[in-house]
């Protein structure tokens, strides 16, 4: 069982790493759009209202994606600590018997 609890601890370092990736692309598409003639940022089409309708909806599925890359590293990590601080059932079995 300790072994599960250090994989759900690797795994939610990788989320939280994958998470803050589309968290920064979000963000670039949400911030970062220029036409001009010799320099172009996120443009996709010749409209401008185009392009800012295409970068909303990749704005919106990166932020979605780090979302739920944010709540998968906050449940594996939660549950990893669990598992790692728990003890098994025979070994609280066998204090409750010394004890007595």
């Amino acid at each position: 069982m300790r072994k599960l609890g250090i994989f759900l601890i690797i795994l939610s370092v990788v989320t939280f790493v994958a998470c803050f990736y589309f968290a920064s692309e979000a963000h670039d598409k949400y911030t970062n759009y220029y036409n001009g003639s010799y320099f172009q940022t996120n443009v996709y089409v010749g409209g401008d209202a185009y392009n800012y309708i295409i970068n909303g909806t990749y704005m919106t599925a990166f932020s979605v994606l780090a979302g739920f890359c944010a709540l998968i590293g906050v449940f594996s990590l939660a549950f990893g600590g669990y598992i790692i601080n728990s003890r098994p059932k025979e070994v609280l079995l066998n204090e409750e018997l010394q004890r007595h």
